[in-house]
């Protein structure tokens, strides 16, 4: 956690040192798409985002990601005095993202592509409850006290990967891919994590509000 803590630290003073130019801005929204090693499950949602061009080859990013909800069809089964009674239920995973982030440009051709490093922090912040579906459900049964409470977990991760962008028209439409690992220390203690490694990956177009300077 004091790396991320470090990085989101580094690039909250890149962004502050910057001479501010709102030619030098864009924004973007992106398709977003999330595999989770552990867990083995994949979510999609949306992404949007607000950077600025630091220099030729340093773009700062900010970004907020929706993933739409996961739905698993489950079940509760318990007793009612000694009749056993099932209800059809619904467990529901909810994950959004707010991430500080940099992408540097490695390569860029005459004809417009720029291959880029994507590299952040994140802190990713979830619910998981369970609902009944109301399907089948025994008359006079329902979900027991306390069985449908929201279990809400968060984690700090750190990412990096690789992307390409390239220009159509005034927009420039891009593709990345990115590992995400969360930060499990804290002062050399090993703690538990709530969010797994996962793989990401954004497509999307990118919409600059001006012609930024060119300045290294």
């Amino acid at each position: 956690m004091k790396k991320t803590i470090l990085l989101f630290s580094l690039l909250s003073s890149l962004y502050s040192q910057a001479q501010f130019n709102t030619a030098n801005m864009s924004a973007a929204i992106s398709g977003n798409y999330m595999s989770f090693f552990k867990q083995k499950i994949n979510i999609v949602g949306a992404k949007v985002d607000l950077g600025y061009q630091f220099s030729e080859k340093v773009v700062g990013v900010l970004s907020f990601t929706y993933s739409a909800p996961l739905k698993e069809v489950s079940s509760f089964s318990s007793f009612s005095g000694s009749t056993p009674y099932t209800i059809p239920t619904e467990n529901v995973t909810k994950i959004s993202t707010i991430s500080l982030g940099a992408q540097y440009s490695i390569l860029a051709n005459t004809e417009g592509l720029s291959v880029y490093v994507p590299v952040g922090a994140s802190f990713i912040m979830g619910s998981f409850f369970e609902k009944s579906t109301g399907n089948s459900t025994p008359a006079g049964f329902s979900l027991p006290a306390g069985a449908s409470d929201k279990e809400r977990f968060s984690s700090f991760m750190m990412y990096g990967g690789i992307g390409a962008i390239y220009p159509i028209g005034p927009v420039k439409l891009f593709a990345d891919a990115a590992i995400a690992i969360p930060a499990n220390q804290v002062n050399g203690a090993v703690v538990d994590v709530n969010i797994d490694s996962h793989l990401l990956f954004n497509v999307g177009v990118r919409i600059p509000f001006g012609v930024p300077d060119s300045d290294d």
